[in-house]
């Protein structure tokens, strides 16, 4: 699998949306990678992942998917055949059963858990829950690219030496 046959799709956080991969895009784009950032409603995990898969479906060829924080649980309900790599930026990667919440469960709340406020209005889809604000004093921008390098394993590798690779091994600077 050529890079250049490659898509890659990725997918935001449930706080965020497709610009905050906007330093992913462009470093891959540089390297003549097809990248696109999949909007997600964020309304339920079953809507997100219908505007995933459709998504996915305007792409051509093999898929890389990469999902940050949420979208994790998004990207692992992907169903297209041509998903040939998922990949975790800091996501949940719920098992089998189990839902994002019970994958949150053995943890310290999150800051968003005292940071939000709901409004007096529906969620989109979810009458009767509220939508969700982050109170903007302790809000901050979250860039998937600032803390992180992004890695790609060369694609002509076989499988036992992508599991060999090194940090050190493979790296794009943003």
């Amino acid at each position: 699998m050529a890079m250049e046959d490659v898509s890659v799709v990725l997918a935001h956080g449930a706080w965020a949306d497709g610009s905050s991969w906007a330093r992913v895009i462009t470093a891959l784009a540089a390297d003549a990678v097809k990248v696109f950032a999949a909007p997600l409603p964020l309304t339920s995990l079953a809507d997100d992942v219908a505007a995933l898969n459709r998504s996915l479906d305007r792409t051509e060829g093999p898929i890389v998917l990469a999902g940050h924080a949420y979208a994790g649980a998004v990207i692992a309900l992907a169903r297209p055949e041509r998903v040939k790599a998922l990949v975790y930026v800091t996501a949940l990667a719920p098992d089998e059963g189990e839902s994002c919440v019970s994958v949150m469960e053995p943890f310290p709340p999150s800051m968003l858990a005292s940071t939000n406020v709901p409004s007096p209005y529906d969620a989109p889809g979810a009458a009767g829950g509220p939508d969700l604000f982050i109170k903007i004093d302790q809000f901050h921008d979250f860039d998937p690219s600032q803390d992180y390098e992004i890695r790609i394993a060369p694609a002509e590798l076989s499988d036992d030496e992508r599991a060999a690779l090194t940090a050190d091994d493979v790296a794009l600077d943003l």
